[in-house]
């Protein structure tokens, strides 16, 4: 049994990054009883991880059998399983997230999370980087957020982080947090201590409901809380954030109709309502009214939905400006638009093969509208009273057909140059 000077100075040639060492090491190692080897279990585990980097003629399979077989008397159970998946699929550092996973496993079986946290910094600093950020202590936590700083803008998304350390109360001052892909589904109450925050990104995690914790954050304004598939419903307090001038919901599940709280957001200029192109599942099949009492709203995006018709309600927008429809089974050109004459970019799918559109001669009223973006659109006739639109700066054009002697035509960007000489088209 070794006494505790010498289990300090074999810890020291197991922690040592030259071969002959940890070798020498593993050697005495093996001469003693469980018990004690046992308290070797992090240098073990790192040890047999590494030791195939560690020898530059990559003779490191010796070290790997050896520690394979010492550590095994000190894992038991879920952690002894997850070790020798990790050593069968031999994906160390190679997929990060199955490392984690496995490693989690491991070291809350097993292991002191902050020290083994460090340790693991030292070979692989990205990973060991995560491992601190969750389990380190308070101050090494604090340093570590710091260089995700810049001008008042903390950026987590890069930091393979899964949950928030509640250090982040100590970033009063901070404008802009962005919490985008880090497989989120709650924040941390310490969030709300957030006070001057006015832009939160929280898109592309697994929350299944909007965090309360959000309506404490009195300078809020900017909301990213799209592609968060569970996301079925937006709460009836959701009015409670009015202070939002942008919310996206793009990706999200989201019913909306005249009876969601989102028609009492009356402070919201931008909302991001983006469906995903390659689904039809749950999509909006008709304009949601409630968005027509929304005095301030300047952009509006309804892209990839099943909405086919335009009410009249939606005229009700008068200070709207950016209008997205395209890749909805919109027929006719909608009439509500030309009582809109603020809006200046509009971008829309006209038509269908079986019903093909015509442009309307009133669409000279759109006397503001500098950009078009018409995609995949059917015309009856050649829409040549586009050239009425003298306001037009830009034409974005793509699979546009017309119909002649009872068949589709593909229209290209030669058509519309000539149509419409002072402005530019762009064929995507």
């Amino acid at each position: 049994m070794f006494n505790s000077d010498e289990i300090q100075n074999l810890r020291q040639l197991l922690n040592a990054n030259d071969l002959s060492s940890i070798e020498l090491g593993l050697t005495l190692l093996q001469t003693q009883e469980k018990a004690t080897i046992k308290t070797f279990k992090e240098e073990l585990f790192l040890v047999n991880q590494f030791a195939p980097f560690l020898s530059p003629e990559n003779n490191g399979q010796h070290l790997k059998s050896t520690t394979s077989k010492l550590i095994k008397y000190t894992l038991k159970g879920k952690a002894l399983k997850a070790f020798n998946s990790l050593l069968l699929t031999r994906r160390w550092i190679h997929d990060s997230d199955v490392t984690r996973h496995i490693l989690e496993k491991i070291h809350n079986t097993c292991f002191n999370p902050i020290r083994f946290a460090k340790k693991l910094y030292y070979f692989d600093p990205k990973l060991g980087y995560s491992y601190l950020l969750q389990y380190g202590d308070e101050d090494t936590q604090y340093d570590l957020l710091k260089k995700h700083i810049n001008n008042n803008n903390l950026y987590l998304s890069s930091t393979n982080i899964h949950t928030i350390p509640k250090i982040i109360r100590r970033f009063k001052d901070i404008k802009s947090l962005v919490l985008s892909s880090m497989g989120l589904d709650k924040l941390p109450d310490e969030i709300a201590e957030l006070k001057n925050l006015k832009i939160l990104h929280i898109d592309n995690n697994h929350f299944k409901e909007v965090p309360k914790i959000l309506y404490q954050l009195p300078s809020l304004k900017v909301l990213k809380l799209g592609a968060n598939s569970p996301l079925q419903k937006l709460p009836s307090e959701l009015y409670k954030l009015y202070t939002l001038t942008m919310l996206d919901l793009s990706g999200t599940n989201n019913f909306l109709n005249k009876e969601e709280a989102i028609g009492k957001m009356l402070q919201l200029q931008i909302l991001n309502w983006r469906a995903s192109p390659y689904s039809d599942y749950k999509k909006q099949k008709t304009f949601p009214i409630c968005l027509s009492s929304l005095p301030n709203l300047i952009s509006l995006d309804l892209s990839n939905h099943l909405i086919s018709s335009l009410p009249n309600e939606i005229a009700n927008l008068q200070e709207l400006r950016n209008l997205y429809l395209t890749n909805n089974p919109i027929g006719q050109f909608p009439k509500p638009l030309m009582w809109m004459p603020k809006l200046k970019r509009l971008s829309i799918t006209l038509g269908s093969g079986d019903e093909p559109t015509i442009i309307p001669p009133s669409i000279h009223q759109l006397s503001s509208l500098e950009t078009l973006s018409l995609e995949n659109c059917y015309f009856a006739q050649a829409p040549t009273r586009l050239a009425m639109l003298t306001q037009l700066k830009q034409l974005e054009v793509k699979n546009l057909y017309y119909k002649e002697r009872g068949r589709y035509l593909k229209l290209d960007s030669t058509f519309f140059e000539k149509l419409l000489p002072n402005c530019k088209v762009v064929e995507r």
